[in-house]
């Protein structure tokens, strides 16, 4: 079986450190508010890819029998299978479903707008925004959960 877990590591760090450096050296640099779907989708695309990593690390030794398909099903195996095994906190999957939410608040979407240091989005029955502080605490909760998930898979090869 190809080890496709590493590649998944691999793409989240990327994807968590491009946030990271928006968030804390770009944004403040530009002071652009677009900026922020950048950083949101960054850090939810490196929480994907991190859940995902552990998820086939753990089918890889068998403790898990088979991948979830949608991103949905693949947080609920993880609450239920990795979540207390590798005692990971409650507050760090709140933050995956905030985030998945907010994309797919997105993509329905009808109309997207920057004011006052925040991103609001819009569709015909609410309106969502996100800040940057919002996401740069965010940040630093995930911090955490891609500092365990890489020791769970390092310290196993």
């Amino acid at each position: 079986m190809d080890i496709n877990y590493n590649e998944q590591l691999t793409k989240g760090n990327r994807l968590f450190r491009a946030a990271d450096h928006l968030a804390y050296v770009t944004y403040p640099f530009l002071k652009d508010n677009k900026l922020i779907i950048a950083i949101t989708e960054n850090l939810y695309n490196s929480m994907i890819y991190h859940l995902t990593a552990l998820l086939q690390f753990e089918i890889y030794y068998k403790r898990l029998h088979e991948m979830p398909l949608d991103t949905l099903d693949k947080i609920r195996t993880f609450q239920e299978h990795c979540m207390y095994r590798y005692n990971f906190n409650a507050r760090q999957i709140e933050i995956i479903k905030d985030l998945h939410n907010l994309m797919k608040e997105r993509k329905n979407s009808i109309m997207e707008f920057c004011r006052n240091d925040k991103y609001i989005i819009y569709n015909n029955i609410e309106v969502k925004s996100i800040s940057i502080n919002t996401l740069r605490n965010y940040l630093f909760i995930s911090k955490d959960f891609v500092r365990k998930i890489n020791l769970i898979i390092q310290n196993a090869k």
